[in-house]
């Protein structure tokens, strides 16, 4: 009896350890920390800020955008591509310093440190900011969902 026991006791623990490998085999993606320094799609879009590329942003932004930037301004959609479009917000330069991102599925969240340098409300600034941010992956093409930024 005891014999029947280990014997079951042995295949039931080998049974889950099984399990456990087909998941993480089948769902690699569940959640992936990068290695990289980059996520091309935000690369892109500091990329189309930068230089004003309204069609750019109309693609890389998702429309139900929250985007609150380190001074409390927050902005919809609309309204972060028409400030950066008329200089209310203008950059010069958008480098990342750190950089985290985790898949889940169809959303991705990024996290780093990022020094802009630009003009908002026609006043210099040259700041650091820790960010997180969420991107949501629309018929194969990941969109900004949500940002939010401090200073450091």
């Amino acid at each position: 009896m005891i014999k029947n026991m280990l014997s079951y006791q042995y295949k039931r623990s080998n049974s889950f350890y099984l399990l456990i490998i087909a998941v993480l085999l089948l769902f690699p993606k569940l959640n992936l920390y990068s290695q990289t320094n980059e996520f091309p799609t935000e690369s892109r879009r500091f990329k189309a800020m930068i230089n004003k590329d309204s069609l750019a942003l109309t693609q890389l932004i998702h429309n139900d955008l929250i985007y609150t930037h380190s001074n409390g301004l927050q902005e919809s959609k609309a309204k972060h591509i028409h400030n950066i479009l008329s200089g209310f917000i203008s950059y010069n330069s958008i480098e990342n310093e750190e950089f985290k991102l985790r898949r889940y599925g169809k959303l991705t969240l990024t996290n780093g440190i990022i020094k802009a340098s630009g003009i908002i409300d026609k006043k210099p600034f040259d700041i650091r900011l820790r960010y997180s941010g969420t991107y949501i992956k629309i018929k194969g093409n990941w969109q900004l969902l949500n940002w939010q930024s401090t200073k450091i």
